[in-house]
């Protein structure tokens, strides 16, 4: 199964005068159990998860500052797992939208 990425794009209306390029990153989704102190480089919570007594956050990581911030968990004994599942996907996508848009998460 091919791996699970965001790519936020930002359409440009108007005029067609000359602009510069704008470099947006891919983010990749993953549950981490670390407290967000642990987070950086772009790192960022989308919601909090409870299974049982087990609260992970999913988080969306910078690809390209990935191994980083997965040594960072590490570091602190968390865990981070990489998720595809494309219910995780869709909840990401309405929770960005929702911010996007100053809706609250719902």
């Amino acid at each position: 199964m091919p791996s699970l990425e965001i790519t936020i794009n930002i359409g440009i209306t108007g005029p067609t005068t000359p602009r510069p390029n704008i470099s947006i990153p891919t983010y990749q989704l993953f549950l981490t159990n670390a407290p967000e102190k642990f987070d950086g480089f772009g790192t960022t919570t989308l919601e909090d998860h409870t299974f049982g007594e087990k609260v992970q956050r999913l988080v969306m990581i910078p690809v390209n500052h990935l191994d980083w911030q997965l040594s960072r968990y590490s570091s602190g004994m968390h865990s981070a797992e990489k998720t595809d599942d494309p219910h995780a996907a869709q909840s990401a996508v309405q929770i960005l939208w929702n911010r996007l848009t100053g809706k609250v998460d719902q």
